[in-house]
């Protein structure tokens, strides 16, 4: 079926848990291995050694505690801060130390960079293709997935756009960096706004969305559902022809078919004709060059073919007829009873006029038949008469 089978949110934050955990693990192994190969740790020790060597010329304790430090006395504090004060300022103008400084952070960053790198391409893409439909290892264990908006199963494309453009670029990196220009007081309040406006924006799309998206998911026009009851079609074909199928099926019915119209990732709308006034919208069929009139259930569109779900016939209606709403049908209630006994007492007179001209006709036809047995009367008797007398003339 194509009614949405969102994944539930406890699932999602269970896998959530479970893919964070093994993204660290990840980041860590992969730092472990990056830090020696772009000189990362050479730099930590040069910079190290140019820190003893400045503690060493202003008699500055490196490995002083906190706790060693309560324990000095007032006159102490104040000496060994003068000298802190007074080894920050050297450190400050020698252009090697502040070289070396920034030569570390820019490798950190890289390291930071390729490690998370590495792990969303292992983690959230190369893994998700062998389990396929989107499938990390948390969403593996508690039975979600991925698929396109459309109910399509996911490209490799699509699935590369989700994990490096929207996790790791939007997501991630920029979030990591405009924080540590925060802690490195590069910027200031601007970048915690950055930082609390990327959190509420992840909020408004997870809620506004309606399929309780993120923003990698608005990205990659993707879906998280449950895999054990969404229909995933292997392509697009398959899902036309399916939608083709249910369309047929649908054409000549009457009311509408059994798939939801409300499916977001669905193309197929069903749409019922309703006046303001609750009267259903009549029109001709083409087909039938005007004179069957048939009522607008639902129209079904797929690409550029349009279906109409039709229920016919009806009482045809001409073309400068006005359609006749409930209400005008209730006004004239009393006019159609009046025109029905009007009719029904002219059919009384009709019937009897009928039945006066039968008797009538039957009146004269008696009356002729007499006539004719009188006249048929009168000539016998003259007959006889004439036989009678003929033989006395004799």
């Amino acid at each position: 079926m194509l009614d949405l089978q969102k994944a539930t949110f406890s699932n999602r934050i269970s896998a959530f848990l479970f893919d964070a955990i093994m993204f660290v693990i990840v980041v860590v192994g992969m730092s472990c291995i990056v830090n020696p190969l772009i000189g990362y740790d050479a730099k930590v020790d040069e910079l190290e050694a140019i820190y003893d060597e400045y503690s060493e010329r202003y008699g500055i304790d490196l490995d002083l505690t906190q706790e060693e430090y309560d324990k000095m006395t007032q006159e102490e504090k104040d000496a060994h801060n003068a000298k802190v004060e007074e080894a920050n300022k050297a450190l400050n103008e020698d252009e090697e130390a502040l070289e070396v400084y920034y030569r570390i952070m820019v490798l950190f960053l890289c390291n930071i960079t390729v490690s998370t790198l590495v792990a969303y391409l292992v983690l959230e893409f190369a893994i998700p293709l062998l389990l396929g439909n989107g499938q990390t290892l948390g969403k593996k264990i508690f039975g979600i997935g991925l698929m396109r908006a459309d109910g399509v199963k996911l490209a490799p494309m699509q699935l590369f756009v989700r994990s490096i453009l929207g996790k790791y670029t939007l997501e991630t990196m920029i979030p990591v960096i405009v924080a540590g220009m925060v802690v490195t007081q590069v910027l200031g309040i601007v970048g915690i706004a950055v930082l609390l406006g990327i959190v509420i924006l992840e909020v408004v799309v997870y809620f506004k969305s309606g399929t309780n998206s993120l923003i990698h998911d608005v990205v990659a026009v993707t879906i998280c559902i449950d895999v054990k009851s969404q229909r995933i079609f292997e392509t697009e074909e398959e899902l036309i022809e399916y939608k083709e199928k249910i369309a047929a099926d649908n054409v000549g019915k009457f009311g509408y078919g059994a798939e939801s119209s409300s499916s977001v990732y669905s193309s197929v709308s069903n749409e019922v004709q309703i006046d303001d006034d609750a009267s259903a919208k009549i029109y001709r069929d083409e087909n039938s060059g005007g004179n069957m009139p048939t009522l607008t259930l639902s129209t079904i569109t797929i690409g550029d073919e349009t279906y109409v779900n039709t229920a016919s016939p009806i009482p045809e209606v001409g073309e400068d007829d006005d359609v006749v709403t409930e209400d005008q049908t209730n006004d004239e209630a009393p006019v159609a009873e009046d025109a029905v006994d009007e009719a029904a007492e002219e059919c009384d007179e009709v019937e009897n006029t009928e039945e006066e001209a039968i008797q009538d006709e039957a009146a004269e036809e008696a009356e002729e038949a007499d006539e004719l047995e009188a006249t048929e009367t009168e000539e016998t008797e003259e007959a006889e008469e004439t036989e009678e007398s003929t033989p006395e003339e004799n």
